[in-house]
């Protein structure tokens, strides 16, 4: 009997592993690195990633916890209520085949941009994305 117990559990971990490789092969990568246009450096950004049907992709990794909830402090919310998250100018996601849209946005002096990538099964893609300024309010003598 508890050879029997045994096989199965042996067989069901041979299953969970063969299902986890095939779901890993289904998903393609998508990485993501936000530049500042001036300097060229890495810089925190608002994201939204959704698919056609307009459905929110999955949280990566990246994302940074932000502050709303009881008392407003960081309850390990990774969205924002609009589906949204933060980063710190980089990330990285595993997702099905696919089009997906893409928004960044970086407070009111920088424009929001909107782009579309489509995602070929187990494949890589990698976006470069530039965030450019339309106004430097402290160039102007304005401090918030």
């Amino acid at each position: 009997m508890v050879q029997s117990k045994n096989f199965l559990i042996l067989i069901l971990f041979m299953f969970s592993i063969v299902e986890y490789s095939k779901s890993q092969e289904l998903k393609s990568i998508l990485h993501v690195e936000v530049v500042d246009h001036s300097s060229k450096e890495l810089t925190p950004v608002r994201v939204k990633i959704t698919d056609n049907q307009g459905h929110t992709t999955a949280l990566p990794n990246e994302a940074i916890s932000i502050m709303y909830g009881r008392n407003d402090k960081s309850e390990g919310y990774g969205y924002q209520p609009d589906s949204s998250f933060y980063v710190d100018g980089k990330f990285t996601l595993h997702l099905k085949e696919g089009k997906y849209n893409m928004s960044f946005s970086k407070g009111m002096e920088y424009l929001d941009q909107i782009h579309t990538v489509e995602l070929k099964k187990g494949k890589s893609e990698v976006r470069k994305i530039e965030m450019k300024r339309w106004i430097n309010m402290a160039d102007s003598g304005w401090y918030s």
